[in-house]
This record gives C-alpha cells, sequence and structure tokens, in this order.
C-alpha cells in the first residue's frame, strides 16, 4: 500500500492551470516566470515511465474518492492520460515562451503516451490499473476523450454507464469538459440537475469533497 504527500494528477494540474491562468489573463509574464519549473515538472516524470511507456510511481496515486481501483497501484492509468493533458498544456505555452524544441519534445512524450495507454482500451473502455483488468472507472474514460486518446465514438454514454461511476464533485468538472468536446450540452445540464440538487437541498454553502454512499464517503 502506497499513500505519500505526493499526488501526481495535481502535478498535472499545475501545468494545466498555467496554461488557463494565461488564456484568462494573457499574463505572458507569469508564464516565462513560471516556464523552467514546468519543464522541471514535466522532465521529471520521464524518470517514472516504465518498459510499457506508462506513468509508474508508488505515490498517492487518487484522483477522484469513488470506488476506483488506485489504493496500493503504482500504474494507474488516468495518471498517464493526465499527464497528457499537461503535456497539450506546454505545447500551447511553448508558443508564449518560443520553445519550439521543448514542444517538439511534449508531442513525441504525449504520442508515446496515447500508444501506450491504448494498448489496454478493450471492450470501450479502460481498467483502472494496469494489475487489475477487470476495473473501470468513468473518470478515466472521460479524461481519455477530453485529452485525445479517444475519438468521440469511442466515448460511448451506454459504456460509460457500466463503469464506476464518479464519487467526487471536483471530479464531474472532466465529465462534463467531455460532455462540452462532444457538444453534448444537454447532458450537462441533466447531470448537474441530479447531481448537485442533493447538495443545494441539504443546504450546504460549498461544493461537497465526495457524494455521499460512496466508500470515502458519508452514508
Amino acid at each position: 500500500r502506497y499513500f505519500t504527500e505526493i499526488i501526481p494528477i495535481w502535478s498535472f494540474l499545475w501545468v494545466v492551470a498555467l496554461k488557463e491562468f494565461y488564456l484568462y489573463s494573457g499574463e505572458s509574464d507569469a508564464v516565462l516566470e513560471n516556464w523552467a519549473a514546468c519543464k522541471t515538472n514535466i522532465n521529471n516524470t520521464k524518470t517514472y515511465i516504465n518498459e510499457e511507456g506508462l506513468f509508474d510511481a508508488p505515490f498517492w496515486n487518487m484522483f477522484d474518492w469513488g470506488e476506483i481501483d488506485w489504493m496500493g497501484r503504482r500504474v494507474v492509468l488516468f495518471n498517464s492520460i493526465m499527464l497528457g493533458g499537461a503535456l497539450d498544456s506546454c505545447i500551447e505555452l511553448c508558443e508564449v515562451t518560443e520553445d519550439q524544441e521543448f514542444a517538439q519534445e511534449c508531442c513525441e512524450y504525449k504520442a508515446s503516451l496515447i500508444t501506450a495507454v491504448n494498448k489496454y482500451f478493450k471492450n470501450g473502455a479502460y481498467p483502472d490499473n494496469t494489475d487489475n483488468l477487470n476495473s473501470g472507472s468513468q473518470i478515466t474514460l472521460a479524461v481519455a476523450y477530453l485529452h485525445g486518446f479517444l475519438d468521440k465514438k469511442d466515448f460511448s454514454e451506454e459504456t460509460l454507464k457500466t463503469l464506476t461511476e464518479i464519487g467526487s464533485p471536483f471530479s464531474l468538472l472532466y465529465l462534463y469538459e467531455a460532455y462540452e468536446k462532444a457538444g453534448d450540452y444537454q447532458k450537462i445540464i441533466s447531470h448537474i440537475t441530479s447531481s448537485y440538487r442533493q447538495m443545494v437541498e441539504s443546504g450546504a454553502t460549498t461544493v461537497w469533497e465526495v457524494f455521499p454512499g460512496t466508500p470515502y464517503g458519508p452514508k
């Protein structure tokens, strides 16, 4: 069992956040100020790529509080997928930093991750990890489509219904981004109505960390 203070997903999301801050603010100075740290973040991930080409590390490999099989697993596929999302953000930021050499490195790195991850795409879904091929979760399929590991035809609502449900309101945002990319705006509205209603009706003043009834939430 691995349980450290290091959560790879948040490191990857820091790169995405830097890109989104730039898109929101237009402040190129912030990108330039953080560019060395951004590159170090990405380059350090390469030390955790295994022989299969997947991110493999004994960290706190969680993303969502649903019943996903990540506890104690080294190779959790959404890590490799979200690393791919961070690489996409780096490629966009390279236009600001004029670092085309690094942009090319990121493109090649992303392509290798897609190849490695998609070896595990079977029957319309991915397993949560490479040790338990019978697992599978909505969040993994959603971010795979969101970050270009899958085409729209492979992002199936029918398949989503068969997978482990998302357990955190935070993680639902990535499902909604995937629906937005697919142009399924009504699904976003319907899902928000059903999922967030219980928070409103209970009098919550902020979004919950986890939904009741999940393994890590209140009963």
